[in-house]
């Protein structure tokens, strides 16, 4: 089976930065709904699923806060009212999104104490890992679950799909994103932390050993430090040696494989099936005339849609 798996917080949060004014009959708002659901449609049209499973947060987990105390701690600060704003309605759409896309046949998925983010991981690695998964988001963390073959990611932020990059989380460990509110290692970014890792995986030995990748870096960069201490690369390895402490805490925060499993046995989902007539009446109830307008375009590519789970 062919399954979408949409990072549905993602999309929402995308869809209703584009339409903030956007509400329904009832004040509700709506324009994160109707981004999201004209991403999917659109989607579908060039590449037909057999499934749909959106994945949503619920929570974070207590030792992502243990780890990394500053974790996604300035989110919420700093915001302009109208950013305030946005992100209220952001998350009122979040709430109720089951609403749209129940009818539809898409089931979301959700598990207590953990983000989006590795509801999306488990999905792929355990959960669905018989099926071939396609990861719709502009999450490029997600990156680490790409295989090229049975796991693939769509970008909808920039509409094309992710290669695949084995040592993107290592990458990313030492340059976090800014909305993780991590910090990094001090004077290496996105082009110094790849020519690390161009030098790392030059040691073979190093690659074969079964020690996690994080731990096998810093074995790599504390021998070039000590053999070329006066070299660039020598330097920069001495930099991740200041702040190994904090590049091991990163790990542990963002690779997901490392997670997948506990989270896989905390998923809830709220299974569905396609309904053509409550789909219908979904959209006519939020206001989402466009669709309502254009129903027989629309609805196709949901109609046969399976519950994977």
């Amino acid at each position: 089976m062919k399954v979408l798996v949409v990072d549905g917080n993602n999309l929402l949060a995308r869809g209703t930065h584009v339409l903030p004014t956007a509400v329904d009959t009832h004040g509700r708002a709506i324009g994160g709904l109707y981004i999201t659901l004209r991403m999917i449609r659109s989607f579908l049209g060039s590449e037909p699923h057999d499934a749909i499973v959106v994945a949503l947060d619920w929570g974070v987990p207590s030792f992502r806060k243990e780890v990394c105390p500053e974790y996604k701690g300035k989110r919420d600060e700093g915001l302009t009212p109208e950013e305030e704003h946005i992100r209220k309605l952001y998350k009122e759409q979040v709430a109720y999104c089951h609403e749209l896309f129940r009818p539809f046949g898409m089931v979301t998925a959700r598990a207590k104490g953990w983000e989006g983010d590795d509801v999306v991981a488990a999905l792929c690695t355990v959960k669905l890992s018989e099926h071939d998964c396609t990861i719709m988001s502009s999450d490029r963390d997600f990156t680490q679950l790409v295989d090229g073959k049975r796991v693939r990611l769509w970008d909808v932020g920039k509409d094309r799909w992710t290669a695949p990059d084995a040592h993107f989380c290592l990458k990313r460990c030492m340059d976090p994103k800014e909305s993780d509110n991590l910090d990094g290692v001090p004077g290496i970014g996105p082009a110094k932390a790849d020519k690390l890792v161009e030098g790392f995986m030059a040691d073979k030995d190093l690659q074969e050993d079964a020690r996690p990748e994080v731990e096998r870096f810093i074995i790599w960069c504390t021998a070039t430090a000590g053999a070329a201490p006066g070299s660039t690369i020598g330097k920069l390895c001495q930099k991740v040696l200041d702040s190994q402490q904090k590049v091991r805490a990163n790990w542990r925060c963002t690779y997901m494989p490392g997670i997948v499993q506990d989270c896989a046995a905390a998923l809830k989902f709220r299974r569905t099936v396609p309904d053509k007539q409550a789909a219908r009446d979904a959209l006519k109830e939020l206001g989402l005339r466009p669709f309502s307008e254009d129903f027989g375009s629309l609805w196709p590519p949901f109609a046969g849609l399976k519950c994977p789970v």
